[in-house]
Formats: C-alpha cells, structure tokens, sequence
C-alpha cells in the first residue's frame, strides 16, 4: 500500500498479519511487532480540505463516508468488495459483491485508507 514516499507491506504469519513500513517491520516500544488479525484496505477520496497541521502546512482529508472499493485481509486471504458509510454518525459496512456481509476477524483490525 503507497502512500506517496512510504509503503506498507502486511505478510501473513499463519494466525496474524504483520505490519512492516519500508520494507522494516513495525514496532511498539510498549508491546513490540506490531499484528493484526484483519487489515482494511479502504479506497477512499482525499482531499486537499482545509486541515492544517502545527506547522500551517494544509493536510489531506480522507472522506469516510459513501461508499467505494475495499479489501479485507483476514484469515490469510484476501477479500475483494464495497465499504459503505451513508453518514458519519454510521458505522462502516464492509459486503462482498454480491451484498454478503464481510466480517473481520476477532482481534486487532487495521483499517488503511488509501487514496482512489
């Protein structure tokens, strides 16, 4: 997954993903490797909005709400379908293509929103 100058990279382990950022894995200084039993992988429109970080230099701003592509890792596999979120006061919904609710597995879940 890119973002610009940075990639992500997730690798199946048999029970867990693992995270890694340009090509190095990723680490809490509290809790060590950093795993999760389901990635999202969240297509989404960005931005340029009118967020401004500490320094006033303008952010992008991820819309989270409609719809749109999304990938859902789990269980070693990758699932294919649409996440939908109508307002932003709703929780997202993540269905295969044919409208069959996608779960995501018990434990930790990264949602990664990149830009459509």
């Amino acid at each position: 997954i890119r973002y610009g100058a940075a990639t992500y990279r997730v690798t199946w382990t048999g029970n867990r993903w693992e995270v890694w950022l340009d090509d190095r894995p990723v680490v809490s200084v509290e809790s060590g490797r950093i795993t999760a039993s389901t990635v999202v992988v969240q297509s989404v429109t960005v931005n340029a909005g009118n967020v401004e970080d500490a320094v006033g230099s303008v952010s992008p701003v991820a819309v989270t709400t409609g719809s749109g592509p999304v990938t859902v890792l789990r269980d070693g596999m990758a699932f294919d379908g649409t996440w939908s979120r109508p307002t932003a006061a709703a929780t997202t919904v993540f269905t295969t293509r044919t409208g069959t609710a996608l779960p995501v597995a018990p434990g930790p879940v990264w949602v990664m929103l990149v830009p459509r």
